[in-house]
């Protein structure tokens, strides 16, 4: 659990320095914004990338039947997080989440045997 926690202040604080970063450049070199839209792109495009890759794993998910039905408050959740570039922080809770719903059913098992 403490490695999960680590992890996501590392990306936050990850995506919040480079943003800073690339911010502090452009304001400091504004005669150089061909490098700074360079470098919001190297951003940018891989995190977006990365929106889409966890949007699908979504709908994937949707479309599992094993899985139960997801609420629509969850979606708009999901979709918010998503657009805030946040996604594998929201991953991580989702296993967290599945992990003690795998622990819990494991305990009614053992007990009603």
């Amino acid at each position: 659990m403490e490695s999960i926690t680590t992890g996501m202040y590392y990306y936050i604080g990850t995506r919040l320095t480079a943003f800073l970063v690339t911010l502090g450049f452009a304001i400091l070199r504004l005669a150089l914004h061909r490098y700074f839209g360079l470098t919001v792109s190297f951003i940018l495009l891989p995190s977006l990338t990365m929106t889409g890759f966890s949007f699908r794993w979504y709908l994937l998910d949707a479309d599992n039947q094993q899985l139960p039905e997801v609420p629509l408050w969850r979606w708009a959740l999901r979709l918010a997080v998503l657009m805030l570039q946040v996604a594998p922080i929201l991953r991580y809770f989702d296993s967290i989440r599945y992990g003690v719903l795998s622990r819990v059913a494991e305990f009614k098992s053992k007990r009603y045997d």
